[in-house]
């Protein structure tokens, strides 16, 4: 991907600094044909760096491998080195955490 991203010799890039290396987390997966399907999705959690797919409401772990498929529609990739640790707690949750109260207790109740 480096060619892509990094232009050589373009005057914002010190020539040396290494160049950026990115890490697959994540690989959404159509199959079907273009007037329908079905998508999945293969991730890796942050919190214990293993690989888990997503099919509908069923998630089960999986490895690394399986995110190299035919299937795959879009690949979603972290740049190494980067600090994220704060983005990574709100992507854990989609957002909530689950720490604080999110409103949502009331409703079980019900």
């Amino acid at each position: 991907m480096t060619p892509y991203i990094r232009s050589l010799g373009a005057p914002h890039v010190a020539q040396s600094d290494p160049p950026p290396i990115y890490d697959l987390y994540g690989v959404s997966e159509h199959s079907g044909g273009l007037g329908g399907g079905h998508y999945t999705a293969i991730c890796r959690n942050f919190e214990d760096n293993k690989w888990y797919n997503f099919n509908d409401s069923h998630v089960s772990e999986t490895d690394a491998a399986s995110a190299v498929s035919t299937r795959a529609y879009v690949l979603f990739y972290e740049r190494r080195g980067v600090e994220r640790e704060r983005e990574r707690e709100r992507w854990r949750w989609g957002g909530i955490s689950l720490e604080e109260p999110t409103g949502l207790e009331d409703e079980r109740d019900d």
